[in-house]
């Protein structure tokens, strides 16, 4: 308390202390209310000014007339490691993206480069003006220690602010060097506060039900929602747990036609399967399927004018279930006379509802060139089902 005193005594800085316990939103509030200029800057203790000019920097986006809340980079102590460029919205919660990561590389087209717009920024150091502050209602004093940032820049949202990560500056923040961390499910006081944590998120999400339902505006959909890093959601469909080949029963015909084939072997037909299993569904929607691994490739021409399927022939009746290609880069180096053969992987997820019990089945896999019905086979002499 003395250092802080005496430190401000040079300058128009007041120091106000009163004894109870930590609430970050009703201490905020406090020092709002006997504050005499027209921006407010929210600044933790154990922050440490890294470059000259920074807070001039918050002060002159603060102003812009549409802006909310305005925050800039952190990094841990003496490193180039990032703690907070900006706050986005996970499945685990509002969270500092990038966190770890070292500011020397560049991420996902430059986004630790540029000032941009986030869903929110750290109350560490956090620049708004006063009108905005009192327009929107400050912060909410029920959040005594985490979130409560977040729902300020939530609620300059809702009034049409868009709130400001800086890029072109930061500074140093040895984060809860004086409080403790409450992230730590283990025992004792850190159990409490990780409780604490859980509910005031809990309540975050209560007070603003639209987050979950329609996301964060300045988070792709098309991006993984559960790493701090940035990748792209493009997951194969056969890696989908819902996934499952689709089924056609043959017609007699058919099935006539595909007995005949079969017993004209082809030797240009490569097949080899790497691995059967049974998976149990997950879910009242998601269905036991028996689960067929390998490749499937014409080793002399272009395969990406075939379609591949399997068919379980039994006597006179026959179901054909669609394959799910899959990248093999290794297979095409060793056939390098098949034309398009990188993806002759496939996965083959076969609902356990059409295979009846104690009934033979034969197992044929079938190319046909797209757009026709010259199906030529290679027979699975080792099927388990």
């Amino acid at each position: 308390k003395e250092k802080a005193v005496s430190a401000g005594s040079d300058f128009d800085i007041r120091y106000i202390y009163e004894p109870g316990e930590f609430n970050f939103s009703a201490m905020s509030d406090r020092g709002v209310r006997e504050a005499r200029y027209e921006y407010l800057l929210f600044m933790n203790n154990d922050i440490e000014l890294k470059d000259k000019g920074a807070i001039e920097r918050l002060c002159s986006f603060a102003a812009m007339k549409d802006a909310g809340a305005v925050g800039l980079k952190l990094f841990y102590p003496d490193s180039t490691l990032i703690q907070h460029d900006g706050i986005t919205d996970l499945d685990c919660g509002p969270s500092h993206k990038l966190s770890g990561h070292d500011d020397r590389n560049v991420f996902y087209f430059g986004i630790n480069r540029f000032n941009r717009n986030v869903l929110a920024v750290t109350g560490a150091c956090l620049m708004i003006s006063k009108e905005k502050y009192f327009n929107i209602g400050g912060f909410n004093v029920k959040m005594k220690v985490s979130y409560n940032d977040v729902e300020l820049c939530l609620k300059c949202l809702k009034k049409g602010c868009r709130n400001i990560l800086l890029n072109d500056t930061a500074m140093y923040h040895h984060e809860s060097l004086m409080r403790g961390k409450d992230n730590d499910p283990e025992g004792g006081e850190r159990n409490e506060g990780y409780q604490r944590l859980t509910a005031e998120r809990d309540l975050l999400y209560r007070s603003n039900e639209w987050l979950k339902k329609e996301g964060d505006p300045y988070y792709s959909k098309r991006l993984v929602s559960d790493t701090l890093d940035y990748f792209v959601n493009v997951l194969p469909e056969y890696e989908r747990r819902s996934s499952r080949s689709e089924v056609r029963e043959l017609k007699q015909r058919e099935v006539s036609r595909l007995n005949r084939k079969k017993a004209r072997a082809d030797k240009h037909l490569k097949l080899n399967i790497e691995k059967t299993s049974f998976e149990t569904g997950m879910g009242d929607e998601q269905t036991d399927y028996y689960l067929i691994e390998g490749w499937f490739i014409d080793d002399k021409r272009d395969n990406s004018r075939f379609d591949r399927s399997l068919v379980l022939l039994s006597g006179e009746e026959g179901l054909e279930f669609s394959l799910f290609p899959k990248y093999r880069r290794d297979v095409g180096e060793v056939h390098k006379k098949a034309g398009r053969a990188l993806l002759a992987g496939f996965v083959c997820k076969l609902p356990a509802a059409f295979i009846q019990k104690g009934k033979k089945y034969e197992a044929v896999f079938v190319m046909k060139t797209k757009g026709r019905n010259n199906a030529r086979c290679a027979v699975w002499d080792r099927a388990v089902l």
